[in-house]
């Protein structure tokens, strides 16, 4: 049912303001009442315009083409309102996109002798108050200077109507039931943007993007600092730092490459692209969700794309932040599907348009240029949708603790999941690896490597744990012969269970595993080193037999064959780092 509006009951100040703010239609950028071009209604709730009870929105006015887009301001049939920034340059240079003051001033505030139309006054009182940033638009300036120099005197109740009669008036009282139908839907508009005010323009700035970007520009210039080239990364110095790699993930158990990949980048341009679509969206989402919020969802979209690749491409080397920036925009549209009921389409419609028209453009650029990682892309987009639509879930409800619980859950849950996904993208991977022609061969040699080194290691753990027994044995033995503690009678008589317990670790050594030439060369280490043992033991029992110092300092003696004992470990040791390294093996803690 229509609401009857008596316009013989509005003030004449209010229809004298509808009449004069007819002039700016001739302006691009300008949008009058009851007619308002909506993103620029939406851009000016969401920035600066605050409507009192008092007032009506006549028009918004603006320089659409030389300025940004909350550069303005909106007359009522009270007040003056407009935009300034919090820091003292002017709009020109100002960061825009950062937290904005909102200005007003009533048309009865102004002073009672106002300058001609010429723009002077709009300068001096309005444009040094950063109400606009207008340059070259000197006619829009001398409008409102005209309109402000008609309307404040009247306001004031010190100058007529400048008008004949009130014959002039009659296009407003037409239009004004218009107007004021329109005054309903925009208090309602301004209602549902004052609902995400906190968390969009006018909050704080953004935290976790800006220290998401310096972490991956920062782990880049490590790269080239390292010596990797800036324009072309080489893959190995890439898998190096962490890109995912199917058969290190899924071979080699290193399943924290899903993670690392996200932090890394294939040069300079593939950086500096996905930092910049980052910037452009990343500070928005992360006022609408939250800090912790925006950190979580970024690292599950990135992890769920890394996933995804996986998954789909084992063989590819991959790296990016692309798998968490779609998340980024899957994020912000599971946001806004699930606050669709209580937010104004035309204030969402610019929002989810953005996020289209980007996931539309790179999903259709992918699937034509090759080198595009899509499983990456797609799997981002999802779990970042996932996670925005149920972080915004948990959001609600009164109560802050339960929020923050509720989206705790909500993050382990996820976490929990991707868990379980990355377990079966890591099975696929193996078994697409193995049945890959170019890599199958090659990661079962090296499986047979890996195999091969960890039956001879659980073997030589018990073996070099019987030689240390014995060498503090023998260690004892030769101190008990330096203090003469003992008869050589009694002395003579140790070395023979030594060499029985000798003998009993060559036919171990002997009995070890070593399926292949290195670890052979490895296991005949040993053996030598046991057979020097046993010299060691000769030595000492024909010393203490006959007292010839040759036993102890000759070629054959106790002290060369404790040389050769000593060389054998070493050599030992750096077999074992060759055949490590060789292979590119990780000891692992037992």
């Amino acid at each position: 049912m229509e609401t009857m509006v008596d316009t013989d009951d509005v003030p004449v100040q209010d229809l004298l303001a509808l009449c004069l703010c007819d002039d700016f239609r001739r302006f691009e950028g300008a949008s009058v009442a009851p007619n308002f071009f909506q993103p620029a209604l939406v851009c000016a709730l969401a920035t600066y315009l605050h409507l009192q009870p008092d007032e009506i929105l006549l028009a918004i006015v603006r320089d659409k083409k030389k300025t940004p887009p909350h550069a303005g301001c909106a007359l009522t049939t009270k007040r003056i309102h407009w935009a300034a920034p919090l820091t003292a340059r002017t709009l020109k240079t100002a960061d825009w996109t950062g937290p904005l003051r909102a200005n007003s001033m009533a048309y009865t505030d102004f002073p009672t002798e106002l300058p001609n139309s010429d723009g002077r006054f709009a300068e001096s009182t309005i444009v040094e108050a950063h109400l606009l940033s207008l340059e070259g638009s000197a006619a829009l300036k001398a409008a409102i200077a005209s309109y402000l120099k008609c309307l404040a005197p009247v306001a004031l109740g010190e100058a007529s109507l400048p008008f004949a009669d009130d014959a002039g008036l009659e296009p407003a009282r037409q239009a004004w039931p218009a107007v004021v139908a329109g005054d309903v839907e925009i208090r309602r508009l301004q209602s549902n943007v004052a609902s995400i005010r906190p968390r969009s323009y006018l909050s704080s700035r953004g935290v976790i993007t800006p220290l998401i970007i310096l972490i991956c520009v920062g782990i880049f210039v490590a790269m080239v600092l390292s010596g990797i080239s800036p324009i072309e990364p080489a893959v190995p110095a890439m898998v190096g730092w962490g890109a995912s790699f199917g058969p290190s993930v899924a071979m080699d158990g290193q399943w924290w490459r899903l993670f690392t990949c996200v932090f890394l980048h294939f040069g300079v341009i593939h950086l500096g692209m996905n930092m910049w679509c980052l910037m452009s969206t990343g500070p928005l989402v992360e006022r609408l969700l939250g800090r912790l919020n925006f950190a979580a969802l970024y690292v599950l979209s990135g992890v769920g794309g890394a996933i995804a690749s996986l998954w789909f491409h084992p063989i590819v080397i991959s790296a990016g932040a692309s798998g968490a920036i779609f998340g980024v925009f899957g994020g912000l549209l599971g946001h806004l599907a699930v606050r669709r009921n209580e937010l104004s389409f035309s204030l969402i419609k610019p929002l989810r348009n953005g996020a289209l028209a980007f996931l539309g453009y790179n999903l259709l650029f992918g699937l034509f240029l090759p080198g595009i990682d899509m499983a990456a892309h797609v799997g981002g987009l999802v779990t970042g949708c996932a996670a925005g639509l149920l972080l915004t879930l948990g959001s609600l409800g009164p109560s802050s603790t339960g929020r923050m619980l509720r989206q705790m859950g909500v993050v382990v849950a996820m976490s929990v999941g991707l868990g379980l996904l990355g377990h079966q993208g890591i099975d696929a991977a193996r078994r697409q690896v193995l049945a890959d022609p170019r890599l199958g061969a090659l990661v079962q040699d090296q499986q047979s490597v890996v195999s091969a080194w960890n039956d001879f290691s659980e073997a030589s753990r018990r073996v070099l744990a019987q030689f240390d027994v014995i060498g503090s044995e023998i260690d004892g033995f030769v101190q008990d012969i330096d203090r003469g503690a003992r008869s050589n009678e009694e002395l003579v008589r140790v070395p023979s269970g030594l060499n029985a317990r000798v003998l009993t670790l060559r036919d171990r050594i002997m009995a070890m595993p070593a399926a292949n030439d290195e670890i052979r060369t490895m296991r005949d280490g040993l053996l030598s080193a046991s057979r020097h043992q046993g010299a060691i033991l000769a030595a000492l029992t024909s010393f203490l037999r006959d007292g010839d110092e040759r036993h102890v300092t000759g070629p054959e003696g106790f002290q060369a064959s404790l040389a050769a004992y000593t060389k054998d470990f070493a050599e030992l040791e750096t077999r074992r780092n060759a055949y490590i390294q060789a292979h590119g093996l990780i000891l692992k803690a037992p």
